[in-house]
């Protein structure tokens, strides 16, 4: 090789290395960074493509007023074969709208993935005549499935917007959000009794009363106090204690007054607790009305009732224990004893033989039994039995 071709060799390489010390190294950003930078591309985009305005935008196939509804649709039904079912109003077909999805596996965007129909379709006639004619079609046979076909506007038989029937959602009109959503939250029906959780062991009937007895300003009226909305407050407490168990039922005098209760959300909370309130069950209901009419009767509520808890009965039994022994030492007078009575007791505790500490019932001490135990012989004793050899 020669002096000049390596020499030019040279030149190349300092040429490149110094042009790439001209080139600026990349700048390692922060994930932050990149999501700032990342906004600000998708803003510029936005400006320079914006947003296509209604008048713009491709308008929809004109619908027709004669649209039927169809059915109970194979997955592999095609648009095609169901207009070949409609053979005599093939013609007064004007739009067959049939909405299809991806198949599982199938990524989004995939031009060769396959999609299915979703089980039915929407069909647009020219006539009406060719409108009913479809409808008389149900109930036949296309791919193997039966077709349910029906008025286009006939929506009966389709499921509430989240579960809510019309039934329920018709007394919900006219109320707040929240109060909606207390209401739709309910397992039981709307009853003139509420059942109260989670409530505090100290918790008392009166602190419940004063809870759910007060009434919204706008809600009360001249006078009203309340007893004129409670009947009562059933709380469930302990036999030995007196204490709260937890739970308890409020019996209201109508199903609004509990109602109003119930919606109110200053009522879901006592003594820094978050409380479970909901409609009670019927048995309830049915217990609370048995209560009522044993008080309005006069009649103990139940045994619970009657029956006085533990530390009542302990102190009873030594108050009747009392009573007893200061009647005994009234009824039997005081006797002086004689001396000769004294001595002669004296004399019988002499003659009796003491008992042992087994024998009185207690255990004796470990280095007393050890003294006491009966000591054997430990002297040898010369063999009086007989060798025998096997």
């Amino acid at each position: 090789m020669s002096v000049t071709g390596r020499k030019r060799k040279l030149d190349d390489v300092d040429s490149d290395s110094e042009e790439a010390e001209d080139v600026p190294q990349a700048q390692v950003l922060s994930h932050a960074a990149k999501r700032r930078l990342r906004k600000k591309v998708k803003v510029a985009l936005d400006v320079e493509q914006p947003v296509a305005s209604e008048t713009t935008r491709p308008k929809a196939e004109n619908r027709s007023a004669h649209c039927v509804w169809v059915g109970n649709l194979s997955f592999k039904t095609t648009p095609a074969s169901l207009k070949e079912f409609f053979t005599d109003e093939k013609e007064a077909i004007i739009r067959i709208h049939m909405p299809t999805k991806a198949l599982h596996g199938t990524k989004p965007g995939q031009k060769t993935a396959r999609v299915d129909n979703k089980g039915f379709a929407y069909v647009d006639f020219a006539t009406p005549g060719a409108k009913d004619s479809a409808i008389a079609r149900s109930e036949g046979i296309l791919d193997g499935r039966r077709l349910l076909i029906k008025d286009g506007s006939d929506f009966a038989g389709r499921p509430e917007k989240d579960g809510v029937s019309k039934a329920s959602s018709a007394p919900l009109t006219g109320m707040t959000k929240t109060a909606r959503k207390i209401l739709s939250q309910q397992k039981n029906e709307a009853c003139p009794t509420l059942f109260i959780g989670n409530l505090s062991f100290e918790t008392k009937e009166e602190e419940i009363a004063a809870l759910f007895g007060r009434v919204h300003p706008k809600l009360k009226k001249e006078g009203e106090s309340i007893e004129d909305r409670l009947l009562r407050v059933r709380m469930g407490t302990f036999e030995d204690s007196g204490k709260c168990k937890g739970f308890a039922f409020v019996d209201f005098k109508t199903i609004q007054f509990a109602t109003d209760a119930l919606v109110n959300p200053h009522n879901h909370s006592l003594n820094g607790r978050a409380l479970v309130v909901e409609y009670a069950s019927p048995d309830a209901v049915r217990r609370g009305k048995v209560v009522h009419e044993k008080s309005e009767a006069g009649l103990p509520k139940n045994r619970a009732a009657r029956r006085p808890q533990k530390s009542e009965r302990i102190a009873a039994k030594q108050a009747s224990r009392v009573t007893q022994t200061e009647a005994t030492q009234e009824e039997q007078p005081e006797e002086n004893p004689s001396s000769l009575e004294i001595d002669e007791r004296s004399r019988r505790k002499e003659k009796r033989p003491e008992k042992s500490l087994k024998e009185k019932g207690r255990r004796p001490k470990p280095g007393a039994s050890l003294a006491n135990a009966p000591r054997e012989n430990v002297a040898i004793v010369q063999s009086t039995g007989k060798k025998i050899v096997f």
